[in-house]
Order: structure tokens, then sequence, then C-alpha cells
């Protein structure tokens, strides 16, 4: 039998219920670990971490929680604010909209993966792009999850596709 999330949040929330939680756990933890992956630039270890941090500020916060978006929602905006604050603990520059290290110029003899492709973007783009197609996030709730705009959401999904067409485009098939 499948149960919701709003069914098994209600049981953690009455009962204190661990293993309505874990189903919870269980759902979104790829998900989770996959967007932190990209935010934290393919570092596993770190992204598990931040992941598991995540789940434990959910279960300790999930009072706070009040169902006006998915839950997987909120736990991405849990997520990204973990992240940030990494980022901020070990005393590192970040802005979303930071351009990447990485080049965009292909070189004419050389292959590249849609991962690859990503990792060229900026943050921003690739936070967007991720909640989008891999999570299946509405507009609205990537707006809710990365706090910025709905037309912003829009403007920086529709700019990293561009970019990626670019990108992949420019090397060899």
């Amino acid at each position: 039998m499948i149960v919701n999330d709003s069914e098994l949040i209600s049981r953690v929330l009455a009962y204190d219920d661990h293993y309505a939680y874990s189903q919870l756990v269980k759902k979104y933890q790829s998900p989770v670990r996959f967007f932190l992956r990209r935010l934290i630039n393919d570092k596993v270890e770190i992204a598990d971490e931040l992941a598991q941090e995540t789940f434990i500020l959910a279960y300790k916060k999930i009072d706070t929680f009040q169902g006006k978006s998915q839950f997987s929602s909120w736990l991405f905006a849990i997520a990204k604010n973990q992240f940030l604050q990494y980022i901020r603990k070990n005393k590192r520059e970040f802005s979303w909209e930071e351009t990447n290290e990485k080049s965009t110029n292909p070189e004419s003899d050389t292959k590249i993966d849609l991962e690859e492709a990503i990792k060229m973007l900026r943050p921003i783009e690739i936070a967007v792009i991720t909640l989008s197609f891999s999570q299946d996030l509405s507009h609205g709730d990537i707006a809710e999850v990365l706090e910025i705009p709905l037309g912003s959401v829009k403007t920086h999904l529709l700019r990293g596709k561009d970019k990626l067409k670019s990108i992949l485009s420019g090397y060899n098939q």
C-alpha cells in the first residue's frame, strides 16, 4: 500500500513515528543527494553529509511544515540552506550568479556529456535546471525553494537550456 506524504507527516507529528519518517527519507534521499551533488560540484562525501543534515533538520522542524507547498519543495529549500551554510562556514565566496570557471568554448575533438556540460553553467542555472527536470518541481515551487521571483526562474531555465544546447552542439557528436 502506497502512503502519501501528508499521511506520513501526520504520523510523524502525531505519534513521533520513526518508521513513517524513514519512508519519507527513503523516498527523497536520492533526489536531495542528487540536487546537493550538483550544487557542490560532484563532491559526493560533502553532498551526503549535507543531505544527512537536511533530513535531521527536517525531522526536528517537521512541525513547521505547513503543507502550502509540496513536502519535496520544503526539503529542497532546507537542502539549499544547508548548502549555503556549508559555503559560509568554509568561508568560500559564492554567488548564485557567478560564472563557472570552466570554459564554455568547446575543443572540436573533445566529446562531452550532459553532466559535464551542466557543470559549465552558473550555480543558479544548475539549481533551476536540476529542480525542474530532475526533480520535476513546478516553476512556482522552484521560486519558493530558491527564494527568487517566478520570472527569474523562467529566465534562468531558458538561459541554462540555451547554454546547454550551445555547449553540447559545439562538441563533435
